[in-house]
């Protein structure tokens, strides 16, 4: 058992500390009374409202919605993809409309997420667990909240969960929504802020700047924000959990293909560095090299250097992890081989895959759900290097 698998072990184990604590504050706050925070110079927290078209009624606040809930476009799971159904049921995920929320003197609290306040209520950033359980959000745990920074101008939040420092999340999450603010009829040009969730990685900044955000005029949040702006808009795309529409996908396709080239086709084996990594990372690299792959780390190149190397890659084999996210960049005739740990499972890149129609094939799968798969989902591994050969060989049609 390596260092990682126990250190999520204790960490599940004390998590009944959390479930004391959240008691105590919702406590605490039952035999406050409502006329305390103004004497401590805070603002009462508005009601909860846990849906965005129940929060577009409320006063100050319209809804330009782009796409309802329906319009999904999730490809058909091929047959030939003999997967276990609890890794079916995970690929389908949800996915909600696509909109954007413009809020008269709306208002931005907390951390990577943004709680989103308007004059009457409160609407949560993410649609994650925290919008179906008010509990797990601190602002309805406290008395009041302080005075915010007021901003007299338009205002944009481009933020999810785990964007500030995940490149999957920024990608899928926090990229879409500046395409979302622009097919909503918003002008980049008449911005005057752009909050977002980030710590101002250099990989953060050339992905702003590819989709055209003035980086003079972003401030970046990885902590608390307390923020009240004059207009404010929240586009929406989708929550850190489920699958990105569509039309996300085809957006990013069509970024890619003024990098594609007849001339390149690289068969790339990603190499991860941190946690969940192959530990003989090296072997497999030297049985595939006999084929023309070449390793390649993503997070040591350039954001240009990442899309060039996806748009033109003929195979992908690599450990699942967000390196893999620069598929959205490959040509529906890219292959890719993603090798799991054995014990963690997650449907993001078999979805987005079946989007763009690519060929997808897997390696090391578990064969049940894990029901502490959050425990292992950082664990190293190892897998036989016969068995890569032989996948990559299986979709390179090079006989057995």
């Amino acid at each position: 058992m390596d260092y990682k698998t126990i250190v999520g072990r204790i960490r599940l184990k004390l998590g009944f500390l959390r479930g004391i604590r959240v008691p105590l504050m919702k406590f605490q706050k039952w035999i406050t009374p409502y006329w305390v925070a103004p004497l401590l110079g805070l603002h009462p927290i508005p009601k909860f409202v846990a849906d965005w078209d129940e929060f577009a009624k409320l006063p100050g606040v319209k809804l330009h919605t782009l796409a309802p809930k329906s319009e999904r476009g999730m490809a058909h799971l091929p047959d030939t993809l003999p997967l276990p159904q609890y890794a079916v049921d995970q690929i389908q995920g949800e996915v909600f409309g696509v909109f954007t929320l413009e809020i008269s003197n709306g208002r931005l609290w907390g951390g990577q997420a943004c709680t989103i306040i308007s004059e009457g209520g409160v609407v949560h950033g993410p649609m994650s667990r925290e919008l179906y359980d008010p509990e797990y959000n601190e602002i309805f745990r406290r008395v009041g909240i302080s005075n915010p920074k007021y901003y007299d101008g338009k205002v944009v939040r481009l933020a999810s969960r785990w964007s500030s420092s995940n490149f999957y999340h920024f990608l899928l999450d926090v990229i879409p929504q500046v395409w979302c603010l622009i097919e909503s009829g918003f002008s980049i040009n008449d911005i005057d802020l752009f909050v977002v969730s980030g710590q101002n990685f250099k990989w953060q900044r050339n992905l702003l700047s590819t989709v055209g955000v003035p980086l003079d005029r972003v401030q970046w949040i990885d902590g608390k924000v307390n923020l009240e702006a004059k207009i404010l808009l929240c586009p929406y795309v989708k929550d850190p959990i489920n699958p990105p529409p569509y039309w996300v996908i085809k957006k990013f396709s069509d970024f890619a293909k003024s990098y594609q080239s007849k001339s390149k086709k690289y068969r790339l084996y990603i190499e991860r560095k941190g946690s969940r990594k192959i530990k003989n990372s090296d072997e497999i690299f030297s049985t595939l090299s006999k084929y023309g792959f070449i390793r390649f780390c993503p997070g040591n190149f350039s954001i240009e250097e990442q899309i060039d190397k996806f748009a033109n890659a003929e195979m992908v084999i690599g450990p699942h992890g967000a390196d893999l996210s620069n598929t959205v960049f490959c040509d529906q005739a890219t292959t890719l081989i993603e090798i799991f740990n054995g014990k963690y499972f997650d449907a993001s890149f078999i979805r987005i895959s079946l989007q763009k129609y690519m060929n997808y094939d897997f390696l090391n799968i578990p064969k049940a759900e894990e029901t502490d798969r959050l425990m292992h989902r950082l664990s190293d591994f190892e897998i036989s290097a016969v068995e890569v050969e032989a996948m990559a060989r299986k979709h390179l049609g090079l006989s057995q």
